[in-house]
Parts: C-alpha cells; sequence; structure tokens
C-alpha cells in the first residue's frame, strides 16, 4: 500500500469519527411507563366494588360469612399452636445432657448449611403434615364455625341489642362486656370450646368439663380471657359497626385460640406426666 493510500485512508476515518454524535447518557437511560389517570381510575374502581361486594354479603349473609371467616381462623390458629408446640417438644427431645443452647444453635446452623435448601423444605412441610393434630383441628374449626361463627353473630347482633339496647353509649357498652366476661364465657363460651373438643376425641361430657374446670384452676384461664376480652369487647361493641363485629372479634381471637390451644396442650402435657411421676 502507498503513502498516498495510506493517507487517504485515514483522512476518511478521521472524518467518519467526527461525524459520529454520541447521545447523552440521560437519554440513554429508559423512563418507567407512566400510569394514566384512566387506569387508575380503572383500579380505583375495581377497588371500591370489590369492597362494596365484600360489604354487601357481610350484610346479607351475616352467618353464612360467620361461619366462613370464624372457621377458617380457628382452625388456622390451632395449626400454628400445634406447629410451636412439636417444635419446642422436639427441641427438648433431642437436646441432650451436657449440650449447651449455643452448640444446639450451631449445631442446626451446620445442619441447615450442608442440607439443600429444597431438601430441607420438603422435609419440613412433610414434618408439618405428619405431626399434625387433624382431629384436633376440625374440633376447632367446628367450634368456630358452628360457636364463633354462627352463634355469636346471634347472641350479639340480635340478642344483645334487645337484652341491653342497640346503641353504643357507655353504660349499654359496659354493660355488655360485663355480661359477655363474667355471666356468657364461664357458663357458654368456653365450656362449648371443651364440650366441642371432647366430642371429637370420644370424651364424655363429663370429661370435658372436669378438664374445663382443671384449667381454670391450673392455668389461669379465665384470667387470661378477661385481660384480652375486656378491652376488645369495649372496642367492638362502641366503635366497631354491628356487620363487621363477629369478623373483627375472629381477628383479635386468632391469637386468643393459639393461647387456648396452648393451654390445651400444656394441661394435656401435665396429665400425661403425673402417672410418671407417681411411678
Amino acid at each position: 500500500m502507498t503513502r498516498s493510500t495510506t493517507t487517504v485512508a485515514l483522512f476518511v476515518a478521521l472524518q467518519a469519527t467526527s461525524s459520529l454524535s454520541f447521545a447523552p447518557a440521560t437519554t440513554l437511560m429508559t423512563t418507567p411507563p407512566r400510569i394514566s389517570s384512566t387506569e387508575l381510575n380503572a383500579v380505583s374502581l375495581n377497588v371500591a366494588s370489590a369492597m362494596t361486594a365484600i360489604d354487601s354479603f357481610w350484610q346479607t349473609s351475616p352467618y353464612t360469612a360467620a361461619a366462613l371467616i370464624c372457621g377458617f381462623k380457628a382452625s388456622a390458629a390451632d395449626m400454628v399452636a400445634q406447629q410451636n408446640y412439636n417444635v419446642n417438644d422436639d427441641d427438648d427431645a433431642q437436646l441432650e445432657e451436657g449440650d449447651t443452647l449455643a452448640e444446639r444453635v450451631d449445631l442446626t446452623k451446620t445442619m441447615e448449611c450442608v442440607l439443600p435448601v429444597e431438601e430441607t423444605n420438603n422435609d419440613f412441610l412433610s414434618s408439618i403434615l405428619l405431626e399434625t393434630d387433624y382431629r384436633r383441628n376440625v374440633a376447632f374449626l367446628l367450634y368456630g364455625s358452628l360457636y364463633q361463627g354462627i352463634s355469636q353473630e346471634y347472641i350479639y347482633n340480635t340478642l344483645y341489642p334487645s337484652w341491653f339496647g342497640p346503641g353504643n353509649e357507655v353504660t349499654v357498652v359496659l354493660t355488655k362486656v360485663a355480661f359477655d366476661l363474667l355471666v356468657q364465657t364461664p357458663l357458654l363460651t368456653l365450656p362449648m370450646a371443651y364440650l366441642i373438643k371432647g366430642t371429637i376425641f370420644a370424651q364424655s361430657p363429663q370429661e370435658s368439663i372436669s378438664k374445663y374446670i382443671d384449667d381454670i384452676a391450673h392455668q389461669s384461664l379465665l384470667q387470661k380471657y378477661w385481660l384480652l376480652w375486656g378491652p376488645v369487647g369495649c372496642f367492638t361493641f362502641g366503635v366497631v359497626p354491628e356487620h363487621y363485629r363477629v369478623t373483627f372479634i375472629a381477628c383479635v381471637s386468632f391469637f386468643w385460640l393459639i393461647i387456648l390451644s396452648n393451654i390445651s396442650s400444656a394441661s394435656n402435657q401435665q396429665q400425661q406426666e403425673q402417672p410418671q411421676q407417681k411411678a
């Protein structure tokens, strides 16, 4: 290649390079798509229509809504309580003499690192399915649907207004709460829970009531109930709309049923340990 040819090639290359224009970096960045006001209005309308449909269902089918919500809630709460109790029981059984808590935690972390994630998750799900007491769970599901759902819908929204008045004055609210805590709870609410569970476990009514009395005496059952449901009852009858009262109670009682289920498990464990101590 001659010198003149090389010079011409370099000149062409320089001209091509100088003619290039580089876009600023800001123009290369992609901007997120904007949501138009029409789309926002459509979403708002869909949410509003869904809330209206839910509100309409709660008002036109209060017993069905109460049974569904309270039954699901009771079953889920007992499932959580069972898994917590099983985990604690397994940890106590696997903790050998001489092992410190720190050593046990280190061993658990080591096993989690060694085992694949999929295998660990599968073992966890399998343990839940195998260790769940389904008869006990069905007992709480029935208790939630039949009593906490259907019966309390009738008691709180039909009987209470006719007995104590439909308003939310302070005296009316306090009267309803006092009757609920001091009369309905010890004579109907808690005995019903123990009787339904006893029926599932083929226990006689005498055995169920005896267990209920034992939990009152040794597990502070009524005190725990009053501490939670006293303030909740005041808020329920004083603030919450009538057709949402049972649903609100169901949301709070999710945590109460976990407490009640743990009390039941602790009582059963004490009954099992007593013969061993005597032996």
